[in-house]
C-alpha cells in the first residue's frame, strides 16, 4: 500500500511539473556523464548504458523531490517516500551483522527448529543473524545481491575498503534507472581510490555464484567473501539463506537449494 505511486506524486500539477523539469536536467547530465565513465572503466556494458530500454520500469521524482523507481504494471515504486534514507538504514542494520562465507570450513550443524516458537528470538534466522560479525573495514570480496538505484554502492564503497566487488542485478531495467540517476562516476572514482576491482553481473541472478566465486579463488586468491542483499528477489532470498546456513563445501557438493517461494 505505501508503494503505491499515488501516495508518492505531488497532488499539486504544478508543483510536480516543476519536480518533473528538474528531474529531466538531471537525468540528461548524469546519463551524459555515466556514458563517459562506462566507456573509461567497462566499455563491454556500453550498449546497456547508451539506449536505456525502459519498457516497464522508469525513473520519477516524489514529492520530496527524491528519485525513484516505478513498475508500470503495478503502479509500484521500488523504494519508499525517502530512498536515500532507506538504503543508509539498509546498510546501517547489515554493517552490524553481515554474512561472511570463509572457505575452509567444516560442514556447519544448522538444523531446522521444529519446535513451537514463543518470540521472535527464538527463530533460527534470528539465531543465525545474531551470530553473524560486523562488516569490517577491509574486504577481500563484497556479494551484492541487487544494484536498484544503486544508492548503497556509493556508500559501500565510501565507508569500506573492497577489493572485489562482485553485483548482481537480474532485471537489466534497474539498472538502467540507476545509470539515468545515480553517478557511476563517483562509484568508479571511489573504486579507484582503493583498487576495487568491480563486476557487474547484468541479467545475472546469483544463480552462477560458484562459478564466479571460483574464478575468483583462482584469479585473485580469496579466502572467503561477504554477502549484501539489497532487496528481496526469489533467487536472492534461497542464496541468502543457504550461505547463511551451510558451509561453502557443502554448497559446492550439493550446489544451491532454491526454493520457489
Amino acid at each position: 500500500m505505501l508503494k503505491n505511486i499515488r501516495l508518492h506524486i505531488e497532488k499539486d500539477e504544478h508543483k510536480q511539473a516543476l519536480l518533473d523539469e528538474k528531474l529531466a536536467s538531471h537525468l540528461l547530465t548524469t546519463h551524459n556523464s555515466n556514458i563517459n565513465a562506462f566507456q573509461r572503466n567497462i566499455p563491454s556494458l556500453l550498449p546497456f548504458v547508451q539506449t536505456p530500454d525502459l519498457a516497464n520500469h522508469s525513473i520519477f521524482i516524489n514529492k520530496y523531490g527524491e528519485s525513484n523507481i516505478v513498475d508500470y504494471g503495478m503502479g509500484r515504486t521500488f523504494y519508499g517516500f525517502h530512498p536515500e534514507d532507506e538504503v543508509l538504514e539498509q546498510l546501517s542494520r547489515i554493517e552490524q551483522h553481515c554474512p561472511e562465507v570463509v572457505f575452509q570450513t567444516p560442514p556447519s550443524s544448522h538444523k531446522e527448529n521444529s519446535t513451537q516458537v514463543l518470540n521472535i528470538e527464538e527463530l533460527e534466522s534470528v539465531k543465525l543473524r545474531n551470530q553473524q560479525q560486523p562488516m569490517p573495514y577491509e574486504i577481500e570480496c563484497l556479494v551484492v545481491l541487487g544494484c536498484g538505484l544503486g544508492i548503497h554502492l556509493r556508500h559501500l564503497l565510501k565507508r569500506h575498503k573492497i577489493k572485489n566487488l562482485l553485483i548482481y542485478e537480474p532485471e537489466l531495467q534497474y539498472f538502467q534507472c540507476s545509470i539515468m540517476a545515480t553517478s557511476w562516476q563517483d562509484i568508479f572514482t571511489l573504486a579507484k581510490e582503493h583498487n576495487t576491482a568491480i563486476f557487474l553481473q547484468l541479467e545475472k541472478d546469483g544463480r552462477d555464484l560458484i562459478k564466479d566465486i571460483n574464478e575468483l579463488i583462482e584469479h585473485c586468491a580469496i579466502s572467503s567473501f561477504h554477502l549484501y542483499k539489497h532487496y528481496n528477489h526469489q533467487v536472492f532470498d534461497s542464496l541468502h539463506r543457504d550461505l547463511s546456513e551451510r558451509s561453502w563445501s557443502e554448497i559446492e557438493d550439493s550446489g544451491f537449494k532454491l526454493k520457489s517461494k
